[in-house]
């Protein structure tokens, strides 16, 4: 239980932490996501053991809920639905990590590839059509998105890349011997 409330409680004074500056830039939210589910997932795969794949039908939604236009807008204008935006991305990614972990190379393509997916649509829509989560569904004015979507792109092209390259050559190394 040590284990589990400790990283939990940490995630969730670092999302009340930073809740007062998301004004800034609707880069910040995503940002404070990216850093959720890459802690909860590794998280996931380092302590939990989820053979119950089924579990995954209930996390993936609640990540693409938070990234909806009216829910991404609620959680950066109210504190109280920030907070559950937080913790829920870090228990969806705790269940996605503790799912993968034993799961066959097919789950985790096609959860690698609905991540990607999922981010290029969303950076596509801040580029190119902001509308639909600017003011007065969200805190920010539209001419804030367009850069903000240009960097997650691009920050998750190169972390997707980084994620292929990374598995390549752990592949091609273990064949040949070099673990």
């Amino acid at each position: 239980m040590n284990k589990f409330f400790i990283p939990s409680f940490l995630i969730l004074v670092l999302g009340l932490v930073l809740y007062p500056y998301l004004y800034l830039s609707p880069l910040l939210p995503m940002l404070v996501h990216y850093g959720i589910l890459a802690f909860s997932i590794f998280f996931g795969l380092k302590i939990g053991q989820n053979k119950k794949k089924y579990l995954l039908i209930s996390a993936i939604p609640v990540v693409v809920l938070w990234h909806l236009p009216w829910f991404f807008g609620l959680a950066t204008r109210y504190i109280d639905v920030w907070v559950l935006d937080v913790f829920s991305m870090f228990m969806s990614g705790y269940v996605i990590g503790s799912c993968i972990k034993g799961s066959n190379l097919t789950l985790q393509l096609i959860l690698f590839s609905l991540w990607m997916l999922g981010d290029s649509l969303l950076s596509y829509l801040w580029i190119v059509n902001p509308v639909y989560y600017a003011y007065p569904i969200s805190i920010y004015p539209s001419s804030q998105f367009p850069l903000a979507g240009t960097v997650m792109f691009v920050f998750m092209d190169m972390l997707g890349v980084g994620i292929i390259l990374w598995v390549f050559f752990k592949r091609i190394f273990s064949e040949i011997g070099y673990n």
